[in-house]
């Protein structure tokens, strides 16, 4: 059995044994060392090829070579080399990229086809499977695609993996061969490879029980994030010297005192204590606000305060295993409660977080068995194989999935040890790759979702839904004239509102049957704003605008106009209170009072519906 190791087309005698390790769910580093009398030095990003009897064995990213320690010219010039897998080339490539309504499938494919082909990677096995598994978002902002690949793979129980091609050869490589060395796959547990272990061509074997966590509840606490917009109603008391609201503040909140309500003048504690224009002063994060009794028109005591600020809030999930809580009351008499809390900031949705705890639930219900296997075929030993093990006689009888392989050259022999584990996921080397609790979800469901700290019960609704899109259609039933009904109202996730056509689109449209000039009334812009007034007939403008967009798109049929705006990705967090449709020529043609809170990373979809039809109403 003959070893060749070539970089850049030239061959590379080999020196002492060669160790190759290939880790699942991570890149894997292998050292060779290499003589280069009269050859050129290897240098780092070189790629080095490894044949075993003419076919490729393994192939990576060279490292910084190391030179041997000189003691005199006849030092022998043997280069140590550090080999990286192919994985590791996809951490310094990046992806800034949101898809939407797509799935799996099609987003692996196209990462694949902007960032993989490029570096000369063929395409393997990506299951089709991943067709059915649709995402209606995800973003990747400025990714690598190493790790975009393994949070798309751990979301489905999946694994990927850059692996040498054994039908690539030495002469596919010197003589240029269009033949690709390398493959890409992306599979799900049920494509992974079975072999039958045969004890004949084990070498070794042992098994191990590792240690493990064991827990019945998860709880795990995700990213902080903003509430709509509250509202709340209290009684200053002047012996306190401030209000308090349910959730830390997140922005400049409004206040409203007194009966009638006047709005109060609210400035930021530790800038404005000096300014008695300021009857309040809040603090960034804080519940507490400042009544500034130093005020020209203070606050005075036993007056109502109505604060409408947007708070923040953490959110939280609590996931049990009930079958388990049970088998343990049952089999010890203790309560079977044995509870574990995880923080991660990086989880920012429910769905997400729901997914996260659940995982870590399941994957420490049960000790996790090791196999260590030596043999001297290299035959199935690829990672993620599974192996299926009988061996009564040695109490193991189940299939082991092949995690970790270390292979050793040693002149014309070779041993190859083997790392597997007994359960269908990966947690090694730091990266979750396998969910298998959605094969085995018996016992296992969702007991609470807490948005809130442990000391707050209280419900709130978070903008979006937690969703990265917020649908606004405006629809519904508004003014009536005499044989003429102009629709104009609208909905925000479940809340409705209602909405206006202004009178200057009603004098247009009338005004065709007056035989008037005809005015431009066709939708080219939508418009949002700050504006709190109510929308009213008479508006000629937004009370204050703050963006405007070209309409995405616009359809017409049977009479109904459809207005469609694609509100971006932006670089800074948007909230809007009202929004409305204008011409080219900018007049208002429809004003309408919204709640929206736009996060820099979503996409919000803006639809305004206007429909002119036959009435049944009396002239």
């Amino acid at each position: 059995m003959a070893v060749e190791c070539y970089i850049n087309q030239i061959r590379y005698p080999l020196v002492d044994t060669v160790e190759l390790c290939d880790h699942a769910a991570a890149t894997s580093e292998s050292s060779i060392r290499v003589d280069i009398r009269g050859l050129p030095e290897p240098q780092a990003l070189d790629v080095v090829y490894l044949f075993r009897d003419d076919r490729l064995l393994f192939g990576g990213l060279c490292g910084i070579p190391s030179s041997p320690a000189w003691t005199s010219a006849y030092t022998p010039q043997h280069y140590d080399l550090t080999v990286s897998g192919m994985n590791n080339l996809l951490t310094h490539r990046y992806v800034n990229k949101a898809w939407r309504n797509s799935n799996l499938y099609d987003i692996v494919m196209e990462i694949y086809e902007s960032i993989l082909a490029q570096d000369n990677i063929a395409l393997g096995e990506v299951s089709k499977a991943l067709t059915n598994l649709p995402r209606q978002v995800y973003i990747a902002p400025d990714m690598t695609a190493y790790d975009v690949l393994n949070e798309l793979a751990g979301l489905v129980g999946a694994v990927w993996d850059i692996k040498a091609n054994p039908d690539w050869t030495v002469s596919d490589y010197l003589s240029g061969s269009q033949a690709k060395p390398f493959r890409f796959s992306f599979c799900l547990k049920d494509d992974f490879p079975v072999v039958m272990a045969d004890k004949g061509n084990i070498c070794s074997l042992q098994k191990n029980v590792e240690s493990y966590a064991l827990r019945t509840v998860q709880v795990v606490n995700g990213a902080t994030s903003v509430t709509d917009t509250q509202r709340e109603t209290t009684v200053y008391r002047a012996e306190d010297g401030i209000i308090t609201t349910t959730w830390p503040v997140y922005d400049m909140p409004v206040i409203y005192y007194g009966t009638p309500e006047v709005q109060g003048t609210v400035g930021v504690s530790g800038i404005d204590d000096d300014d008695d224009t300021k009857q309040f002063l809040f603090s960034y994060n804080s519940t507490e606000i400042k009544v500034n009794d130093s005020a020209v028109n203070p606050i005075p005591d036993g007056t109502t305060v109505q604060i409408r600020y947007r708070g923040l809030f953490q959110l939280r999930v609590r996931v049990r295993n009930d079958q388990m809580i049970e088998d343990i009351a049952v089999r010890s008499g203790v309560s079977g409660i044995l509870e574990e809390i995880e923080t991660d900031d990086r989880i920012t949705d429910a769905a997400s977080l729901i997914e996260h705890a659940t995982t870590a639930l399941y994957h420490n219900s049960q000790p996790e068995t090791t196999l260590e296997i030596a043999t001297r075929s290299m035959e199935g030993t690829e990672p993620f194989t599974i192996w299926r093990c009988q061996f009564p006689e040695c109490r193991i009888n189940d299939d082991y999935v092949v995690v970790e392989r270390t292979v050793t050259i040693t002149g014309g022999s070779l041993e190859v040890r083997l790392k597997c584990k007994d359960r269908g996921f990966l947690t090694a080397y730091g990266k979750t790759f396998y969910k298998q609790y959605k094969d085995a979800a018996a016992g296992i469901r969702e007991d609470e979702v807490v948005i809130a700290s442990d000391t707050i019960s209280t419900a709130v609704t978070a903008a979006a839904k937690f969703a990265a899109k917020a649908l606004l259609v405006c629809f519904g039933e508004g003014i009536t004239t005499p044989n003429i009904d102009v629709l104009a109202a609208g909905r925000i996730g479940d809340e409705d509102f209602n909405g206006v056509i202004t009178d200057t689109a009603m004098n247009a449209v009338t005004g065709l049957f007056m035989g008037l000039p005809p005015v431009d009334c066709k939708p080219a812009y939508i418009a949002v704003g700050d504006g709190t007034a109510a929308a009213e007939t008479t508006d000629t403008a937004l009370e204050h605008e703050t963006a405007r967009y070209p309409v995405t798109q616009l359809t017409q049929a049977n009479g109904i106009i459809t207005v469609l705006l694609n509100l971006p990705v932006t670089s800074q967090d948007l909230e809007v209170a009202e929004v409305g449709v204008l011409t080219k020529n900018g007049i208002l043609l429809c004003r309408a009072n919204v709640e929206i809170v736009k996060n820099q990373n979503n996409v919000i979809n803006i639809m305004w519906v206007l429909s002119i039809k036959r009435g049944t109403g009396n002239a």
